[in-house]
């Protein structure tokens, strides 16, 4: 790549020995390119002994940078992935979120397909690997519900995915719940964990508050409360 920004250079009149090293031997390419300053001795056997340097400008990069770019969009194809993933592109502006999602269609199918494919697999081997950690020889029953939880290939933001169960609760209320609610509003397994022991030690305090008021509560008061 740096070959196009070397500028061009044609010497008239002038000795080789410019390209030479003292012992006579030819100058590497590099340190001929990379010279900054140079003494260029006349050719005195020549009709115009003076020598002479014309320079031309460096060549356009457009035809490499243009190669580059094909290369990287082909290594994109084979791979499934966007342009935009192999850092040479032609965009000058960031992409849409849709225009984003439907550029990686073939990555996210190839990946969904993943999933299914692996999933029973990856359910024996954690079976199997359970059985040996326990010195079972055979596989329990209650062992088959064990299942793979995969992340959902599409990547969406947490204002979207907490939408998207917004919706799913408004028409199951009694969803919000349960932890599968928490959990379609974007919750982590932690987060999930902490908020149900928290509801649970709420209620458990509200409970008891009405033991308390119960017991403390005068047999009359109880009784007109009944009747009541």
């Amino acid at each position: 790549m740096d070959i196009y920004a070397i500028t061009k250079l044609v010497m008239l009149g002038a000795d080789e020995s410019i390209f030479k090293n003292q012992d006579g031997t030819a100058k590497a390419s590099w340190q001929v390119v990379m010279g900054r300053v140079f003494g260029i001795p006349d050719d005195e056997d020549a009709t115009n002994p003076r020598a002479d340097i014309k320079q031309f400008s460096a060549e356009d990069p457009a035809p490499h940078l243009a190669h580059l770019n094909f290369l990287a969009k082909a290594v994109a194809r084979e791979a499934s992935l966007p342009d935009s993933a192999t850092a040479i592109t032609d965009m000058a502006n960031p992409t849409s979120a849709e225009a984003y999602d439907a550029s990686q269609h073939e990555l996210i199918a190839e990946a969904e397909g993943a999933n299914e494919d692996w999933s029973v697999p990856i359910r024996r081997a954690v079976t199997r690997a359970l059985a040996i950690q326990n010195g079972v020889n055979e596989i329990p029953a209650e062992w088959a519900s064990i299942e793979p939880r995969w992340r959902n290939p599409r990547f969406l933001s947490r204002a979207a995915e907490a939408d998207a169960g917004m919706k799913t609760l408004a028409a199951m209320p009694w969803l919000a719940e349960t932890e599968v609610g928490l959990e379609l509003l974007g919750l982590d397994e932690q987060q999930i964990v902490r908020a149900m022991a928290d509801k649970r030690r709420a209620q458990g305090a509200q409970t008891l508050a009405v033991l308390r008021a119960a017991a403390t509560a005068t047999p009359a008061a109880v009784t007109d409360a009944q009747q009541g």
